[in-house]
């Protein structure tokens, strides 16, 4: 999970250089990114790829915890175990302000979606959007490791019913489908409404979608529906076959990562979008050019790509 951990990385912590930094100095202490994990829970997560086993770090020191090594369950060697560890560890290592108190010293805000499970469809926030501090972490790393393969299996992977998902989150509007889920946070909702980070914000907000496959395309229509019923372009994109397949073509993720990136989802001065970065985790032999499509998400969005497989 090294290669996955240094992409998650990059992304997350100061690149001062790069337009796409997540972190920058924050305009209060109010103000630090909003950071939403759309995490590809689908059955693609369990496909074999040839990777080492990986295991957990806790204060920066590799233990002996990690993914299910054995059946029934058995996580290591597939795609979920190293996005697992990547996470964990991720979680681990993202700095905190040294000036501050262990409960007051964070400097994102993280949250996680997976994706819905049989019968609903789309996203539902698993872990509301929760500070960062030092005595947070310990809950956030409990909760990447609690996921096992079957029991967080989602339905379908629909990733524009999700980008719409998380839009409503960020916005704090009534959830399509994310409070339907068992497992949901509650934390996420207030009322009939989420519980939006951003709604009195200066914030930047992120999506960083973590992908195993391509997307389904029994989503599309119902994706289409609810981007014209937003006011979203629905002006498709088109690519050379030979780089997208026509499948993923059809699909409404790349069309609504690029609406939020251009929607003002505060109530604060000036326009505070979402952009969505997109990492494709590939290794398995039925990846085909599904991370061109990912990568596709990513620039409608406004983000970076990246692909890791270890």
């Amino acid at each position: 999970a090294f290669a996955l951990a240094l992409v998650l990385g990059a992304l997350a912590v100061p690149a001062h250089a790069e337009d796409i930094d997540i972190y920058a100095e924050p305009n209060s202490t109010n103000d630090v990114p909003n950071v939403l994990f759309v995490l590809d829970s689908s059955a693609n997560w369990s496909s074999n790829i040839p990777a080492a086993n990986c295991y957990f770090k806790d204060n920066g020191v590799v233990t002996t915890n990690g993914p299910k090594a054995s059946n029934p369950g058995q996580e290591q060697g597939k795609k979920m175990a190293i996005e697992k560890c990547a996470l964990y560890n991720l979680v681990d290592a993202l700095p905190v302000d040294p000036a501050q108190d262990a409960d007051h010293n964070a400097l994102f805000n993280v949250g996680f979606m997976l994706l819905n499970e049989s019968p609903n469809n789309g996203a539902y926030p698993r872990k509301a959007f929760t500070a960062l501090t030092s005595n947070n972490k310990a809950a956030l790393k409990t909760l990447i490791s609690s996921l096992t393969i079957g029991g967080d299996k989602g339905s379908n992977a629909d990733f524009a019913r999700s980008l719409y998902e998380a839009y409503l989150y960020f916005k704090g509007m009534t959830p399509y489908q994310g409070a339907l889920a068992p497992k949901r946070d509650t934390a996420a909702f207030s009322g009939s409404r989420y519980n939006s980070p951003a709604g009195a914000s200066c914030a930047r907000n992120y999506v960083i979608l973590i992908a195993n496959g391509s997307p389904e395309s029994s989503e599309n229509n119902d994706a289409l529906a609810k981007l014209t019923t937003v006011g979203g372009s629905i002006s498709q994109i088109s690519y050379p076959t030979s780089i997208v397949s026509n499948t993923d073509q059809n699909n409404w993720s790349d069309e609504w990562a690029r609406f939020i990136r251009g929607v003002d989802v505060s109530g604060r001065e000036g326009m505070q979008g979402i952009v969505t970065h997109g990492i494709a985790v590939t290794g398995a032999s039925s990846d085909g050019n599904y991370p061109n499509f990912i990568q596709a998400i990513a620039n409608q969005g406004g983000g970076s790509f990246h692909s890791a497989s270890d």
